[in-house]
């Protein structure tokens, strides 16, 4: 009856049990830096970065992996996401190079956003670095185990290095129906 009354707390009830019930203690996701070029003090506060979040989609014969925080109530989120671009050309133990948008484009491109946890700090640092997959199966109840190795994380408006020495780790399964699936929009071409 009171759940009723507050829909915020019902709402708050709902978003809580989604985020325990997506929660695996066998999965994990986590970052790690040894030095700070010239990050904001509320970027370099939420290393190590462990988000808990971790989806995975392929669409337009790429495949994007999203290894997020929970939105917060403005529904904004921390989080890394890649995009490789070959993913049928994957082998477990072949490194693969993170490059920028050209042409021809990359194998992979990466990203760390900090949107949540930096409110006024909306830069979107591109990720420069090796990727390594001990697993790489991105159908449904497939697994995802990989790392990030030698990275570094450039701001992407100006080119000024804002991370060095960032390396990562996650393994995760992926999971179909939302909100796996359609945590976030993809632009469909007609």
């Amino acid at each position: 009856m009171a759940l009723a009354r507050c829909p915020w707390i019902a709402l708050a009830c709902v978003l809580a049990f989604l985020i325990v019930g997506c929660t695996n203690s066998e999965e994990h996701a986590s970052f790690e830096i040894l030095s700070e070029a010239d990050l904001p003090e509320c970027m370099a506060e939420q290393f190590p970065f462990e988000p808990t979040f971790l989806s995975a989609k392929t669409y337009n014969e790429r495949t994007g992996l999203f290894l997020q925080s929970p939105s917060d109530h403005r529904s904004y989120n921390d989080g890394v996401n890649f995009e490789l671009y070959n993913p049928d050309d994957i082998s477990p133990g072949e490194p693969i190079e993170l490059g920028d948008a050209s042409v021809p484009p990359p194998a992979a491109r990466g990203k760390m956003v900090f949107f949540s946890s930096c409110a006024y700090e909306h830069d979107t640092l591109t990720l420069h670095g090796t990727l390594h997959f001990d697993s790489f199966d991105p159908e449904v109840d497939g697994i995802i185990t990989g790392e990030l190795r030698d990275a570094r994380a450039v701001d992407a408006r100006t080119g000024e290095t804002k991370i060095e020495d960032l390396s990562g780790t996650w393994s995760f399964r992926v999971r179909a129906g939302p909100p796996h699936e359609d945590f976030y929009a993809v632009p469909q071409r007609p």
